[in-house]
């Protein structure tokens, strides 16, 4: 049997959050209520359907969109009690939004990273200028670390917007949808630096993904997101609990249990 991590092995930890809107006249409740923690350098995922609340969920981990209810502890505090800058240093998001400018070149977009560190002036230290460079290296930009980012490809900015993150030096990484846009080889190419970073550094990552194939091959834990109820586990564990099956109707996609993938019906 697996032994319960300890809290303080636990960078992030969720206690009945129930995510969604409130109005004057309603309130909107997306997905179930939610109760997990996520191991320090473990790569995790959030998947489900369209509209469940994959991106909603990530602001509201990141303090960015209120919760209707539920406790959020980033490193044993509960987030709504940090201090702006100090939530700045333990953790970092990458959204899907566009960039304020385009013509910021990637060694910038990266050293704006590290702004939870700088003085006043926004000066970046000799540590602060190493750890750019490291996180250029480590997304392998190095070669264009000098280009405009209204140059660079899809992945290559996708990357640079890790690599920004990856400057903040949180202990906690969210990252919505990074993936988007890119074609399978760079899907892959993406996930896999991400999961070799979270288990190298130490760093715990969530991302939201549509490839829930490619997050069952590649990540330590997944949190199935549905209407109603949501699962989180070991990708064996969703499998043998059948939670994929649940996600889309069976006379269109079928999930095979022995192979991991999703077939579609004919």
């Amino acid at each position: 049997m697996n032994q319960e991590p300890h809290p303080n092995e636990l960078p992030l930890q969720v206690l009945d959050l129930q995510i969604g809107y409130r109005d004057k006249r309603r309130e909107v409740r997306l997905s179930g209520a939610l109760r997990f923690g996520l191991p320090r350098g473990s790569l995790n995922a959030v998947v489900g359907v369209n509209g469940v609340g994959k991106s909603t969920l990530l602001r509201t981990l990141s303090g960015m969109h209120p919760p209707l209810s539920g406790e959020l502890l980033i490193e044993g505090t509960p987030l709504e009690k940090l201090p702006l800058e100090r939530r700045a240093q333990l953790l970092s998001i990458v959204l899907t939004e566009p960039l304020a400018s385009q013509h910021l070149r990637v060694r910038e977009l990266v050293g704006l990273g590290r702004y939870p560190y700088t003085n006043w002036l926004g000066q970046l230290s000799p540590e602060d200028l190493k750890g750019v460079e490291e996180a250029l290296r480590k997304m392998e930009l190095e070669a264009i670390a000098g280009q405009p980012c209204h140059t660079l490809s899809d992945g290559q900015l996708q990357r640079a917007l890790i690599a920004r993150a990856l400057a903040q030096d949180t202990p906690l990484m969210l990252l919505d949808e990074p993936t988007t846009h890119l074609d399978l080889y760079h899907k892959v190419k993406i996930l896999k630096l991400l999961k070799e970073i979270a288990h190298s550094t130490r760093k715990t990552i969530l991302f939201s993904t549509h490839e829930i194939g490619l997050a069952i091959q590649l990540c330590d834990q997944i949190l199935v997101l549905q209407p109603a109820t949501a699962r989180f586990g070991t990708p064996c564990e969703l499998i043998e609990a059948g939670c994929f099956e649940a996600l889309f109707p069976a006379d269109t996609i079928r999930f095979d249990a022995e192979s991991g993938y999703f077939r579609v019906t004919k």
